[in-house]
């Protein structure tokens, strides 16, 4: 670990995605089924994913954070949120993004 930075396990990522999801519910009352489905597919197969090693992560990993510069080389800003966490965090948050902006197609 690095001092000072948060060490963010999968089961605190649930946590903070069902309390995001109880606010979706109370802001969209129509979807609050397909939300209540989505949360226990995340509760379900969780465990289900393979076990990498945490690693330093963005913590806030979307198309916004990326810049293209004149040489053609991608720079990555914005590292407030960072933390050590599962890769997988921000290749979710990533692909969400994409899925989201209408980007991501074939993705799923």
């Amino acid at each position: 670990t690095i001092p000072g930075l948060e060490v963010i396990s999968e089961a605190d990522m649930l946590v903070e995605i069902q309390k995001k999801i109880l606010k979706l519910q109370t802001a969209f009352p129509g979807l609050a089924q397909r939300f209540k489905s989505l949360i226990q597919h995340l509760n379900f197969n969780h465990e289900h994913l393979p076990a990498l090693p945490y690693r330093l992560s963005h913590g806030d990993f979307h198309i916004q954070q990326l810049l293209l510069m004149k040489d053609k080389r991608i720079a990555l800003f914005d590292f407030d949120e960072l933390v050590i966490a599962s890769p997988l965090m921000d290749i979710a948050n990533f692909s969400a993004d994409l899925y989201a902006l209408n980007l991501g197609q074939g993705l799923t």
